[in-house]
């Protein structure tokens, strides 16, 4: 009796390895389209950019949190789960004023966290500011 316990044991071992290698994972996989331009602003300007992105995964795209390099970006996002084929987008200003009105070339990072692998990706907005 014993010896048939522990077969049907390793028997259903076996399976559970086996078929897990098999299975058929859904995964959210996050595609940005092309970003914007680099852009060109006058001193104390703002500039605003859209970042289109597509969950071209199987999984639905949840977007857990968007960071910026400063404080000078202001971020707008989905909060809802973005299904498999559909589209969403990030909405960034950039802020002039708010960055010391800093001139000549800017760039900065958005740091974008969601549900796929991997968990983060980096989105560059890149300018200038004029006097």
């Amino acid at each position: 009796m014993r010896t048939s316990y522990k077969s049907f044991a390793l028997i259903c071992l076996v399976y559970i390895v086996l078929s897990s290698g098999c299975s058929n994972h859904k995964t959210a996989s996050i595609a940005f389209s092309k970003g914007p331009n680099k852009f060109y602003i006058k001193e104390n300007g703002y500039f605003l950019a859209d970042f289109e992105f597509k969950n071209s995964g199987s999984d639905s795209l949840k977007i857990e949190k968007v960071t910026a390099s400063c404080g000078c970006t202001s971020i707008e996002y989905p909060r809802k789960r973005i299904g498999p084929g559909e589209y969403g987008h990030i909405k960034i200003k950039y802020n002039n004023s708010l960055d010391n009105s800093q001139l000549g070339e800017v760039r900065k990072l958005i740091l974008v966290k969601s549900n796929t692998n991997p968990i983060l990706h980096t989105l560059d907005l890149q300018g200038v500011v004029n006097k």
